[in-house]
């Protein structure tokens, strides 16, 4: 079982400003804007969206600050892998929840932009986000087995998730239109 801690408050001697465009950085070079279709069983597929890093556990620390900056987001722990006995533990810092995607993490690389090419992961992503935490905020419905998605939003939902995974094979431009 993982066992989660409290979220440690920020370092006062740290600037924010300064920090959150580290972060940006950072984040191009090590971070990850992950969208899925997650299916249970006797209903339609819904999207999962997270941003996480990964750093092999002796830089956890540095996990630990960025989840100390942003304020959300959960941090977990990877043994070495008895496939791949020369990796290293690593500690891995994750956001999954909508609310906090859509409150803290957008607006964080939006007030910091992302400026390699993780920022198209970003453009698609977020529109991914956004279309979430819309459909979300709708009534469940009644029977367990409907969905609050309308099979439109189910198509651009799809749509999203294979630019994403598309654009990560060999990056020119975004298929967004922004490039």
């Amino acid at each position: 079982m993982v066992t989660y801690h409290p979220i440690l408050p920020f370092p006062s001697d740290i600037d924010r400003a300064y920090f959150g465009a580290w972060l940006s950085g950072f984040t191009d070079g090590e971070g990850c804007f992950a969208a899925s279709l997650r299916t249970q069983s006797n209903r339609n597929p819904t999207p999962g969206c997270r941003f996480s890093i990964s750093q092999r556990d002796d830089d956890r620390h540095i996990i630990e600050l960025i989840q100390s900056f942003l304020q959300v987001g959960k941090i977990d722990s990877h043994p070495v892998n008895k496939v791949n006995i020369n990796r290293k533990p690593q500690a891995r810092y994750f956001v999954d929840d909508l609310d906090s995607l859509v409150s803290v993490v957008i607006p964080n690389f939006e007030k910091y932009p992302l400026v390699a090419k993780k920022s198209c992961d970003f453009i698609i992503w977020s529109k991914l986000v956004l279309l979430s935490y819309a459909v979300n905020q709708r009534p469940r419905p009644r029977r367990r087995t409907d969905s609050r998605w309308a099979v439109e939003e189910l198509g651009l939902a799809k749509y999203l998730v294979d630019a994403l995974h598309e654009i990560r094979a060999y990056q020119t431009n975004c298929p967004t239109g922004n490039s």
